[in-house]
């Protein structure tokens, strides 16, 4: 069985490994369920710069972008993960809200659509 490390303890406490992804993916969700905007962007943005094509973490850091009001941004993120996961019903969704915030009505039927013509995982 394996063991996988990802604090170390040094002098002032646990500090969080960076090189786990996964991890930082984990915290910015935990971040954002306390509301701590500027932390969960942050970790979402450490979680990608250590895995670049971490689907979650463009997801994540979108919706986050979302909630601020940061439209283009957040689409981004969600054209990077339709790159990785085309078949993915949660991001067509998030595209579609997206775009309804700019108002481009057609652009977010479509995104809705697609959605719910994939099957359900």
């Amino acid at each position: 069985m394996f063991t996988y490390h990802l604090f170390l303890r040094g002098p002032w406490g646990f500090h969080l490994i960076p090189q786990f992804a996964e991890a930082h993916n984990n915290l910015g969700i935990a971040c954002g369920s306390k509301g701590i905007t500027e932390k969960t962007s942050q970790h979402f943005q450490l979680a990608l710069r250590v895995k670049p094509e971490f689907a979650d973490a463009h997801h994540n850091l979108g919706v986050t972008y979302l909630n601020v009001a940061l439209v283009e941004e957040a689409l981004a993120h969600f054209q990077k993960v339709l790159s990785i996961e085309p078949h993915s019903v949660n991001i067509h969704l998030s595209i579609a809200s997206a775009y309804s915030i700019k108002g481009w009505i057609g652009k977010a039927e479509r995104h809705r659509r697609k959605a719910m013509d994939l099957p359900q995982r």
